[in-house]
């Protein structure tokens, strides 16, 4: 987590914990996790992170194994509860 405390303390106390929990993935899971916030299907998914629509339905699988959780809505409330969904605005996905 070196690199992470400036973030951290950029945010307030209640942010504090979506800012930890994103920092607990890599780049490309908080990818996928901001797709997946934005409500994006897996064929959009892929799209935007250059996958197929299987290797979508692979990553979001370890993701949510990763967090604890089995479904997107679960993993949306999970979001909501830490924080994280607030932080995103709806994607822009003109493509």
């Amino acid at each position: 987590l070196l690199g992470i405390r400036p973030l951290f303390e950029s945010f307030g106390e209640a942010a504090q914990g979506a800012a930890l929990f994103l920092a607990s993935l890599s780049r490309r899971q908080r990818e996928l996790a901001i797709a997946i916030i934005d409500g994006l299907p897996a064929k959009q998914i892929g799209r935007r992170m250059g996958l197929t629509e299987q290797s979508v339905h692979t990553y979001t699988k370890r993701l949510y194994a990763r967090v604890g959780v089995r479904t997107r809505a679960e993993f949306t409330a999970l979001c909501h509860a830490k924080g994280v969904r607030g932080m995103f605005k709806p994607a822009d996905d003109a493509t």
